[in-house]
């Protein structure tokens, strides 16, 4: 009886909204190419804890390709901005280097409110010639709880939160003129 109770481990779906970039006057010249390079620089593959009162149970993880998921994401956003990701080895071509360093939930008690915290740090590299450019993207949000949340309010803040660091991404110019 006690174990229907307990807290499972849960393993969300990454599925973000797709950034919405500006789009640039260069989408509707000829496409920009640019080697993207996408991976999950994470030291470990756990999100975070779920919690049962003030003891971390149970893992928080996800079975996505994030590199596959920053892939897509990035070409889609790329393309808003009149440029076309090419394969690497393209000679004279721009790279963009994206990864994810830290994509982090945690349940924490702050004043006598039980809160969640959500994060994701995005970080890119762009090499083009002589110049590089290195910066990093972060969203979080912090939600109040009473209870403990479900499974998929979990995977909806975390895919929220992810959403957010890509749009910030999508929407920051400098990364853009560096790509030229």
């Amino acid at each position: 009886m006690l174990s229907s109770c307990a807290i499972q481990p849960q393993v969300i779906r990454l599925n973000p909204l797709p950034a919405q970039a500006n789009p640039s006057a260069a989408a509707n010249t000829a496409s920009h190419e640019v080697v993207l390079v996408t991976r999950d620089a994470r030291a470990s593959q756990e999100i975070g804890r779920r919690t049962s009162g003030s003891s971390a149970v149970a893992a928080i993880t996800t079975d996505s390709d994030i590199g596959a998921l920053l892939m897509t994401q990035m070409t889609e956003i790329l393309k808003a901005k009149g440029f076309r990701a090419v394969p690497a080895g393209t000679p004279d071509v721009p790279t963009l280097e994206l990864q994810l360093k830290e994509l982090s939930y945690v349940a924490f008690d702050a004043s006598g409110e039980r809160k969640v915290k959500v994060q994701v740090v995005l970080e890119t590299f762009i090499k083009n010639e002589t110049k590089s450019y290195r910066t990093s993207f972060q969203a979080q949000q912090e939600r109040k709880i009473v209870f403990e949340p479900v499974a998929k309010t979990n995977e909806e803040w975390i895919n929220e939160a992810f959403a957010n660091a890509l749009k910030e991404l999508a929407n920051d110019t400098q990364v853009y003129s560096y790509l030229e």
